[in-house]
């Protein structure tokens, strides 16, 4: 297919020849191939992997926070300024913020009947 109008056309021919390929090779192969071949690629990270990733840790990434069960990791917003330390709160518990927001939202009469009834 000699041009991307044929390839859209014929995107399901073009997914079978690309998974025939690919199919018996490591990702690092694939990814090698498409190096050698100057074809723009991208590894999609494992979740662990991305946790565990160099580059957060080089970059300082993580913080520790409070929580019911204790300091935990957790990473910075990803869109940070240099200017200033982003506020990381202690991780509320399941129910700890409830009543105040049922009162921001006008349910202050309301919240008896709701633990009455075991809403809340």
């Amino acid at each position: 297919f000699k041009n991307n109008t044929l390839r859209t056309k014929n995107a399901s021919k073009v997914k079978e020849i690309i998974e025939d390929a690919f199919k018996n090779l490591s990702a690092k192969e694939v990814v090698d191939r498409l190096d050698e071949a100057k074809i723009a690629n991208g590894n999609v990270n494992e979740l662990n992997q991305v946790w565990e990733h160099p580059q957060l840790k080089a970059r300082n990434r993580w913080r520790e926070v409070d929580s019911e069960v204790g300091k935990i990791p957790a990473l910075l917003p990803p869109a940070t300024n240099n200017n200033y330390e982003a506020r990381m709160d202690k991780i509320p518990a399941l129910g700890e913020h409830t009543e105040s927001i049922l009162k921001e939202f006008g349910f202050s009469d309301k919240i008896n009947l709701f633990k009455e009834k075991k809403i809340i």
